[in-house]
């Protein structure tokens, strides 16, 4: 081979080689990339509506979880997330074995209910229960944990109704017994003295009483002297129940949370259906009084706005997934909120409640100081639900509206799902520990307040900022 032949292949093993070099450190983004191993494949959604699919590796001590997704290593603060969820094979989120004979609901003070099969404690206190919920072990469960114990599975509507107006009410100090008999609940008042696998024992006044747990629909507990408020994060257990946790930290195989009153817990993220974060920087628009709110009704029908349910009452559900926070609304109405300038973005999922699918017809819009920032078209109820994520920043005034479709205003009831307003970052603190505390501090389920008038035939009335009546449980 020539000198000339000789550099000229030098050369090109020297490109080649560089080029070789070059692609190896450059992440690959093409579809089907292998996941690192020991990763969870979940699904992260961003406060701003934004879906990531990702595999993730770890959530650190200082609020900062740490995913492949892209080919890349990447970090998001925990602050700027609204949910996690874990996806594909492994993942085991209940079945309709938990709700068989045996377990009970366990409402927690702190925020949640679970269901579990009583355990006999290890250590026989008769004041800490042990609850197997279907984790690698059993819950220790203090009695100062608990709001209440339902011990029938099987609701009973009447029961059920007393059941959750004495949760919204729990007297310090005071328990109280809920039994069925000749047809209606009975409350009884007094104390809580023991609660086994399979019985219960009850002071009532001078007289002590044990029986079998099926002889009782639930046991409230008295209220602690100073409420804790609600923690950060909600972890859901599929039809095992959910926690109102902190995080402390997570890896690829399990999830560590501050469970308050129950002390720190691992939880395996086969158990976990999604993870849903309540940060400092979102604040949901049924957390806030409306500015104003109009309604009409073509048939002189009174469909009040509903904040965190649907307008008949019941969950706000859309594609199946159900959610806990938002507006369920009817054409036409209109809720406007002041926003002078502090937020940066609006997101929420829209769409006909899946009450009434495949009926229903309704357009969505959103209006910035009276300029239309966004139009759906029609919405028909069976459809896909659409996401939306809206730049308000600098907006003084948001008005939400859902209109009628094609059919005139039947079955039309429009859900704002999950509808929240972003603050801007400048106004954001550190993302490690921080609570949710609405602007109002009011607890969530229940109507904005009735109309001060009936709707006449222009029927359109604007509401002021009077209080409204909200339900603090029932969550489901």
């Amino acid at each position: 081979m020539s000198s000339v032949g000789s550099i000229l292949l030098g050369a090109l093993l020297w490109v080649g080689v560089g080029l070789a070099g070059a692609v190896a450190d450059v992440p690959s983004s093409a579809p089907g990339d292998s996941w690192p191993d020991g990763a969870l494949r979940a699904r992260l959604t961003t406060i701003e509506a934004e879906t990531i699919s990702a595999s993730l590796i770890s959530i650190g001590g200082d609020g900062i979880v740490r995913y492949w997704a892209d080919g890349c290593d990447r970090e998001i603060a925990l602050s700027d997330l609204h949910g996690i969820e874990p996806v594909g094979a492994g993942v085991s989120r209940g079945t309709a074995a938990d709700r068989s004979v045996g377990r009970r609901m366990f409402y927690l003070a702190d925020g949640g209910r679970v269901m579990g099969r009583l355990r006999s404690p290890p250590d026989g206190r008769a004041d800490v229960l042990s609850v197997d919920i279907g984790l690698d072990r059993p819950v220790r469960m203090p009695l100062t944990a608990l709001a209440a114990v339902r011990f029938s599975i099987a609701e009973d509507a009447a029961a059920e109704r007393e059941l959750q107006a004495r949760l919204a009410a729990r007297a310090v100090g005071r328990d109280v017994l809920i039994v069925v008999r000749g047809g209606g609940p009975s409350v009884l008042p007094g104390a809580l003295e023991g609660l086994t696998p399979v019985g219960w024992t009850f002071r009532f006044g001078a007289k002590v009483r044990t029986a079998s747990l099926e002889r009782a629909y639930a046991v409230v507990l008295g209220a602690a002297p100073v409420s804790r408020g609600r923690l950060p994060v909600s972890v859901y257990l599929g039809l095992r129940g959910w926690f109102d946790v902190r995080i402390v930290k997570a890896d690829a195989s399990r999830l560590v949370i501050d469970a308050g009153s129950l002390g720190e817990l691992a939880i395996p993220w086969r158990c976990v259906e999604r993870v849903l974060l309540r940060s400092h920087r979102v604040v949901y628009v049924s957390d806030v009084e409306p500015a104003g709110v109009v309604r009409r009704s073509l048939f002189d029908v009174d469909w009040p706005v509903h904040v965190d349910q649907n307008v008949t009452g019941g969950p706000i559900s859309l594609g199946g997934r159900v959610h806990e926070k938002g507006l369920g609304v009817h054409a036409f109405s209109a809720v406007s909120y002041s926003l002078d300038g502090e937020y940066e973005r609006f997101s929420a999922m829209i769409g006909v409640d899946d009450l009434v699918a495949p009926h229903g017809n309704v357009v969505f819009r959103v209006k910035a100081d009276g300029r239309e920032l966004y139009s759906s078209g029609a919405v028909r109820g069976g459809e896909r639900p659409r996401v939306i994520s809206l730049d308000v920043r600098g907006v003084k005034t948001l008005t939400l509206e859902c209109d009628y479709g094609e059919d005139l205003d039947l079955s039309d009831h429009g859900d704002w799902g999950s509808a929240r307003l972003i603050r801007r970052r400048s106004h954001s603190k550190t993302s490690r520990g921080a609570d949710f505390r609405p602007p109002n501090g009011k607890p969530s389920g229940g109507v904005f307040p009735p109309m001060s008038t009936a709707l006449g035939t222009a029927g359109a009335t604007v509401w002021g900022t009077d209080a409204a009546t909200r339900s603090p449980v029932g969550r489901g």
